[in-house]
């Protein structure tokens, strides 16, 4: 699977109130779906399977014409790009700009619970609503309505895990990917179901980072282009030490990273799993995230010694080399020492698909 992170394909941010002509918002949405139509080998598999004809632009370049403003076009980039339904693409945009209210949220059998707070920001004598607490709605808007509204911004190729994405950027937006996030009003109201079932309503201020961007201006900005794509490109090749020397001209096509920019999900690619490991665990690797790349071990129940192997990230520190060999060895002695193998790759974001 390959990663495509677009920004904004020929904008750069203007000082000046300078929207968008149409001329414009045309041709960016043309090159928009030209890197696909050249560059996107599922095109004929999700064309045929699931429906969206990502070459058929006309119904998106008239829809380009009725938006009325450069966030509005933002967003219309964004629902195409998101209606492939595929979580290594995305749309992404050059602000810094982001809101959030100090809780995060997750979807654990479907309600949108509180599983991080900032109580720097959220100090306990005027908010005291807790961890496992439910958020129902938020400026009078149903959770179930937020996701809907926000799935289009957290894709990730199946329902339920879309539904999770949602569900952290009700409380965290950020420009990058939410191209409205800038016109968050002052505060939220925010209703907590707590855990003795009482409804608590709160008022809460959100605080927001960064530079917005309203407008754009009409000229591209390719350095700035590059010098991302280079960054990404050194910093894959800082890992994935096992490439053959055939394979380094294709080294930019080899990472599928889910992009981690404006996410709140807790834990991503950590070495140790965010659930706690079973009683009697005998941890064998996971102490070190300077030399082990995975957390592994084994424990007891009901007889039979089950193994434990955690695989955080595809792109791990100590390199691929390094790691593949750490990880035969654990299979190894998982083969010779378990009767059952248990694989753990919860919230993993991917990296080298070598």
């Amino acid at each position: 699977m390959r990663t495509w992170i677009l920004p904004l394909l020929s904008l750069v941010a203007c000082s000046a109130s300078a929207q968008l002509t149409n001329e414009q918002k045309l041709a960016d949405l043309r090159q928009l779906s030209g890197i696909y139509a050249k560059q996107y080998g599922p095109y004929e598999w999700k064309r045929d399977v699931f429906g969206f004809d990502a070459l058929d632009l006309q119904p998106w370049l008239d829809r380009a014409l009725l938006t009325e403003s450069d966030i509005d076009f933002m967003d219309l980039c964004v629902e195409y790009v998101a209606s492939f339904n595929d979580a290594h693409d995305v749309v992404s945009f050059p602000s810094t700009f982001n809101a959030q209210l100090g809780f995060s949220t997750d979807l654990y059998d479907g309600k949108a619970l509180i599983d991080s707070l900032n109580r720097a920001l959220l100090p306990q004598s005027r908010y005291p609503f807790a961890i496992g607490d439910e958020l129902v709605s938020l400026d009078g808007i149903p959770v179930e309505e937020w996701l809907r509204r926000l799935a289009k911004y957290s894709i990730a190729a199946n329902p339920r895990s879309t539904a999770r994405n949602a569900a952290s950027r009700i409380t965290s937006r950020s420009q990058s990917r939410i191209p409205w996030a800038p016109r968050t009003g002052d505060s939220a109201e925010v209703v907590i179901r707590r855990a003795s079932g009482d409804l608590e309503t709160y008022t809460i201020p959100w605080t927001k980072t960064g530079v917005p961007i309203e407008f754009f201006g009409p000229l591209p900005s390719p350095a700035g282009r590059a010098a991302r794509q280079r960054q990404a490109l050194d910093d894959f090749l800082a890992y994935e030490d096992s490439l053959q020397p055939w394979q380094l001209p294709l080294a930019h096509l080899l990472n599928a990273s889910i992009p981690q920019d404006g996410q709140a999900v807790l834990n991503s690619g950590a070495l140790r799993p965010i659930f706690a490991l079973p009683q009697g665990f005998q941890i064998r690797l996971g102490n070190n995230a300077a030399t082990e790349a995975f957390t592994s071990g084994s424990w007891t129940s009901d007889g039979l010694r089950i193994g434990f192997i955690r695989i955080p990230t595809m792109s791990p520190g100590i390199g691929t080399t390094a790691a593949l060999t750490q990880f035969e060895n654990e299979v190894l002695w998982m083969q010779a020492n378990t009767d059952g193998l248990v694989i753990d790759v919860m919230r993993n974001p991917g990296g080298s698909v070598l």
